[in-house]
């Protein structure tokens, strides 16, 4: 993956030429005990021997009745980026061998099923494996009892015979107990391919990553509606909606279907293109005739706005998260932006530290804010609000290749070192309290004259 600079800071001359992308932050993270999770499953990486961060993993299963073309009624679905594993010259091209192995296990620790999937990609340039488009989706499906259990996801590379492992806990539901039931919401997104210049195909795929923005801006959910009840008592009535972020549920779709059949696959959508960032649950309720109960499945899912988007942000809020590497003039420039020109303005500051403009991404502004994301997370603002010294130097700096803390004989004062290689630099921060608020020891220049 190509590597990107370090942000300016005030005085620094030379913009330094590699950084550490937030998907490699294991160092801090790990030591800040920050639990890193797939997808939205609650689960645990058990064990990793890539180097640095574990490798990219989105999770999801999806509980449903076996049918005529699945024999299973536990399907697991895992995504992965094949830029993860190494590349190894062969002829004219790059490959890497990998493959995934997924258990189910039960609550006495045994291993009741388990598959095993072998893949390998190619390209011309290793480079090329690094984009996102490249992630790759896999599909297993097992036949188990209902109940509750563990999935343990591996992921080894065949060249290196580097593996990680990844437990997440699946629920399996019996689609039989009830008259009437319903499999789990499936999450999924369309998936456009260019055959040739007049031609593309396209097809709805499982979306475990379940996160939306401005390249995937349409959610599509499926289900299926199994029924045991006689076809005369009358019709099924369903209503999805949605629970924002706000707790404020929005009904996106109802509909009826006649008791004539025992299995009603259901496949929506809906654009999220409007919908503020933050995170979302899907909700299904249905209800029968007779039946004195409502039956209903969620499934979670995200949806990330452009930072700078003033539909959905505070224009003053904006300009403060820019201030750590705008110069004086540029904050005054945007502060005296007319309203109809301000998202203009805001733009235009973003384009000119554009690595690729003729690209659709801007490389430098993602990864300003996805620092902003983790800095927050993991060193909250004070009580005064703003920023710590330790936030404002991840912020600028990224993730140090080290880190240490130390702290003196009677545990009065800590100190904390993040060193930065390719800087040849050390970065200390003190905590004189002993209650874990550090501020910045050295090098003060690292904020420029006005901290």
């Amino acid at each position: 993956m190509a590597r990107m600079p370090a942000f300016f800071y005030p005085g620094q001359k030379n913009m330094p030429a590699s950084f550490k992308h937030f998907k490699k932050l294991n160092l801090v993270l790990a030591l800040l005990v920050i639990c890193l999770q797939a997808g939205f499953a609650k689960g645990e990486w058990l064990v990793n021997e890539f180097s640095g961060q574990p490798p990219t993993l989105y999770v999801d299963h999806w509980s449903t009745r076996p049918s005529t073309d699945r024999v299973g009624n536990l399907l697991v679905f895992t995504e992965v980026a094949p830029s993860d594993f190494s590349y190894t010259r062969d002829g004219e091209n790059y490959v890497a061998y990998y493959h995934l192995e997924v258990a189910i296990i039960n609550d006495r620790e045994e291993q009741i099923a388990q598959d095993v999937m072998l893949d390998t990609t190619i390209v011309d340039e290793a480079t090329h494996a690094a984009a996102y488009s490249w992630n790759r989706l896999y599909r297993f499906e097992f036949d188990v009892p209902a109940g509750e259990y563990k999935a343990l996801i591996r992921l080894v590379d065949d060249h290196t015979q580097q593996s990680a492992t990844y437990q997440v806990p699946v629920a399996v539901s019996s689609m039989y107990a009830k008259a009437v039931n319903v499999s789990d919401l499936l999450i999924a997104r369309e998936e456009v391919t260019v055959v040739n210049p007049n031609e593309t195909r396209s097809a709805v795929l499982p979306y475990p990553r379940k996160i939306y923005d401005k390249e995937i801006d349409r959610l599509y959910y499926y289900f299926e509606i199994y029924n045991q009840v006689d076809s005369e008592a009358g019709n099924m009535s369903y209503v999805i909606s949605c629970v924002g972020p706000d707790d404020k549920e929005i009904v996106l779709s109802t509909g009826e279907i006649a008791q004539s059949a025992t299995r009603h696959p259901l496949m929506e959508s809906f654009d999220t293109a409007n919908m503020a960032g933050g995170d979302y649950r899907l909700r299904l309720q249905l209800k029968a005739p007779g039946l004195p109960y409502t039956i209903e499945q969620e499934a979670r899912f995200s949806v990330y706005q452009d930072p700078t988007d003033l539909r959905f942000r505070n224009y003053q809020t904006v300009i403060d998260e820019i201030r750590l590497i705008a110069p004086e003039e540029e904050v005054n420039a945007l502060l005296a932006a007319e309203k109809v020109e301000q998202q203009a303005a805001i733009n235009a500051f973003w384009a000119r530290r554009d690595l690729t403009p003729t690209t659709p991404l801007n490389e430098i502004k993602d990864e300003y804010y996805e620092r902003i994301d983790i800095a927050r997370s993991v060193f909250p603002a004070p009580a005064s609000g703003g920023w710590t010294d330790r936030a404002k130097v991840y912020i600028l700096m990224g993730a140090p290749d080290e880190l240490k803390q130390v702290a003196n004989q009677n545990m009065s004062r800590r100190y904390e070192t993040w060193f930065y290689a390719e800087l040849n630099l050390n970065v200390v921060f003190e905590d004189r309290t002993g209650f874990g608020h550090y501020q910045l020891l050295e090098p003060e220049q690292i904020f420029g004259a006005d901290r």
